[in-house]
């Protein structure tokens, strides 16, 4: 999958842009709001300005969504020439609101950019009819502290087939997978049953897929970290850090 914006990749951020301006929305609008979102996740390909032209690649893929007739394609949007703005159809505005905290989960996840495309080419596919999973979750005994509070979760069983995943795993303890903290170790009670997880993908948990099949999908997925490794591996936001590159970089600087 490329790591290039694709124009496919802007209609469902579009049609946010749209319902939160009363429906409507001019090119100049979304290509501005769009830049605004997507600017961690520009590649440098995307931002370098056409031969003899003075806009960009991004802001040619924002026009395209008119000349290519996106948004009429879907029945989400129609374009009104007297205006030149895009107006949102009631098929637009219900898809809106079926995405709204799907997409918020997104783009406040920091993942690499084409599971970034594929969480949102899910969304184009497939009606939202579940739940999905907190990418920026603590794991502890019994709650689950938010650090995104719009995100949510799959369900109580989830959490505790996570916890009882990782300390099985790890011979009853919570450890950091690539740093081997152990929370209880290191602070006694207070720590006790502590880790965040970090998940490589975005998750959607629909119900017809089946709460186990979910459950299957996430464990596949979600990783045991502490804090200081896992803002490491996102200290890049356009492409975090692989586990494995963060572990290279923890053992060769602790020998």
């Amino acid at each position: 999958m490329s790591k290039r914006i694709t124009e496919e990749d802007l209609v469902l951020p579009s049609l946010l842009i749209m319902e939160s301006q009363g429906g409507f929305a001019t090119t100049a609008d979304l290509n501005d709001k769009l830049r605004k979102n997507f600017f961690k996740k520009i590649s440098p390909e995307d931002l370098k300005i056409i031969a003899n032209r003075k806009d960009d690649h991004f802001s040619q893929k924002v026009r395209n969504l008119k000349s290519h007739n996106k948004f009429q394609k879907l029945g989400y949007a129609e374009y009104c020439e007297t205006g030149r703005v895009w107006k949102l159809t009631s098929k637009g505005k219900d898809k809106t609101q079926q995405i709204k905290p799907q997409l918020d989960y997104i783009f406040n996840g920091v993942f690499e950019i084409k599971d970034y495309q594929e969480g949102l080419r899910e969304l184009n596919n497939v009606s939202p009819k579940g739940d999905f999973i907190d990418l920026n979750s603590t794991i502890s005994e019994g709650k689950i502290e938010h650090k995104v509070t719009k995100t949510r979760t799959r369900s109580k069983k989830l959490r505790e087939a996570a916890i009882k995943h990782f300390k099985n795993k790890n011979k009853g303890s919570l450890k950091c997978e690539i740093c081997k903290f152990d929370f209880k170790k290191a602070y006694g009670k207070p720590g006790k049953g502590f880790i965040e997880i970090h998940h490589e993908k975005p998750i959607f948990a629909y119900e017809d897929e089946g709460e186990e099949q979910t459950i299957r999908k996430a464990l596949n997925n979600l990783h045991p970290v502490c804090s200081n490794c896992h803002r490491v591996i996102h200290k890049r936001a356009r492409e975090p850090y692989k586990l494995e590159d963060v572990k290279k970089f923890f053992n060769d600087n602790n020998p």
